[in-house]
Parts: structure tokens; C-alpha cells; sequence
């Protein structure tokens, strides 16, 4: 059984994991992060991403952009669904479709080997899987998880 101070501090991660962004990715996805930690303009990219809806970001090739938008933003909507994020229906657009459904499958590797996902959210990936056959290859190019949010590689 654990004590009080444990349960208080394992709801004020709880709560922290539920509403912000950036605690998110520090916490679920810190493998992600490099050994001097969350830089300036990727912690701004967060208060960005926490206050407004729809936004672009432009930056040079290395600078995470991926990791942070496709990656870590559409986890942290995926994992809050019906607590603090309403956002049922995701689109991940990239250069080519090849290029969205990789990333869509690094969504799909995180849903299912993130042990921190699964402490804290339960198994959100239950591989239910609408995918296109093409060249006998069999390509995921969405997905629908257990809390139904749908994810689609454009």
C-alpha cells in the first residue's frame, strides 16, 4: 500500500501528464531528449502548441520539429482524450504519404512499447488497423485507438 505523500505526488504527475505539454514529453517521451535537455525554442513551441489550435512552425532540418509535432503534440492529444483534450480525429500530413505513415508508425511504436503510456493511460493501442494494400505490401496508413481517436497518414 502506498502512503499519502505518494498518492498526492502520483496525482500531481497525473494532473501535470493531463495538462501540459512539455511535462509530457519530458516525462513519456524522454528518450527523445538530448543529454542538455528541453531547449529554449522547443519549450516555446510548447506554450504554442498549448495556446492555439491550429499552428505551423518553420524551422531548419534537426530541430525536432517532427518529434515535437507529430510525435510528442499528437501523443499528449491521444493519451488526453476525453480528459483534457477534446481532439478526436487526427490528420499527419508530410511530404509524401510514405513519409506521413513512418511517422504515424512511431505514433504506433510509443502507443505500444511505452510502458509510461500504459501506467499512466492504460493500452491505448489495441491494433485495430485501416490500412492500403499496395505492392503486396501492407501499409498502415490509420489507425483508431481504444479511447477512439483516429489517426491518418496523409
Amino acid at each position: 500500500m502506498i502512503g499519502l505523500k505518494q498518492q498526492l505526488k502520483l496525482k500531481k504527475i497525473q494532473y501535470l501528464l493531463q495538462n501540459d505539454r512539455q511535462f509530457f514529453f519530458e516525462i513519456v517521451l524522454s528518450h527523445y531528449i538530448k543529454n542538455n535537455g528541453v531547449g529554449d525554442l522547443h519549450k516555446e513551441w510548447f506554450q504554442l502548441l498549448s495556446t492555439y489550435n491550429k499552428l505551423g512552425i518553420v524551422a531548419p532540418r534537426s530541430h525536432a520539429k517532427s518529434t515535437i509535432i507529430n510525435l510528442a503534440d499528437n501523443l499528449f492529444d491521444i493519451c488526453n482524450h476525453n480528459i483534457s483534450v477534446n481532439q478526436p480525429y487526427i490528420v499527419i500530413f508530410s511530404d509524401t504519404p510514405e513519409q506521413a505513415v513512418e511517422r504515424l508508425g512511431a505514433i504506433v511504436e510509443e502507443l505500444e512499447g511505452n510502458e509510461l503510456i500504459h501506467k499512466f493511460y492504460g493500452k491505448l493501442y489495441d491494433g485495430r488497423v485501416v490500412g492500403d494494400k499496395k505492392k503486396d505490401k501492407w501499409t498502415q496508413s490509420s489507425i483508431v485507438t481504444s479511447n477512439d481517436v483516429i489517426v491518418t497518414g496523409k
